[in-house]
């Protein structure tokens, strides 16, 4: 394992790093992020929201503004243009023209690739 990446159990006996909510899934909301950097960091849960989301506003602007955000260890976020194209109701079968969009991109980083091959 590498880093500052906390490891955990898994069921199958390997060691990874696995999200875990706090209701036993398997998913990690905003909410458990902020709580769980709380506790860690002794902050208190609204100042850890206010940095929370002003890091992921910070993501989103710069994706927006059309700049690639790199976090080492992590990975890179981008933004690319899906072309236009023809699309076609399955109810109606009528065409119509889908407009050019853009869209998030993430890469992840050759250490995030490897601690999560490690998990599988």
């Amino acid at each position: 394992m590498s880093g500052d990446f906390p490891a955990y159990r898994l069921p199958a006996g390997k060691v990874g790093i696995v999200p875990i909510d706090g209701r036993g899934g398997m998913n990690l909301r905003k909410e458990d992020i902020v709580r769980d950097i709380a506790s860690e960091t002794g902050l208190s849960m609204v100042e850890t929201k206010a940095v929370v989301n002003a890091f992921m506003s910070k993501i989103i602007e710069g994706i927006t503004a059309g700049k690639r955000i790199e976090l080492r260890g992590f990975g890179v976020f981008t933004s690319r243009v899906r072309k236009g194209r023809v699309a076609r109701n399955p109810k109606t079968g009528k065409k119509l023209q889908v407009p050019p969009c853009a869209i998030p991109v993430f890469k992840p980083s050759k250490t995030l690739k490897k601690i999560l091959k490690e998990v599988a």
